[in-house]
């Protein structure tokens, strides 16, 4: 199963959030910014996996590459 398109998805719902808590009118409302914050962080640690999972796929394929060459 590729994970890929789903990392991707993870990873630009993760600059929108980040981008919206930024924006000084976020905190005008705090249960909206109470939201935001907690998808940010869930979103974080979903993104770094997935980057940690696509660097090892990269690794995979080059540890690969090195038995066949």
């Amino acid at each position: 199963m590729d994970f890929r398109p789903q990392i991707e998805k993870f990873s630009r719902r993760f600059a929108e959030v980040e981008a919206a808590l930024s924006l000084p009118s976020a905190f005008d409302n705090p249960q909206r910014a109470q939201e935001l914050s907690k998808e940010y962080a869930r979103l974080k640690d979903l993104v770094a996996q997935g980057q940690a999972y696509l660097k090892t796929l990269a690794e995979l394929e080059d540890s690969r590459a090195l038995l066949q060459g």
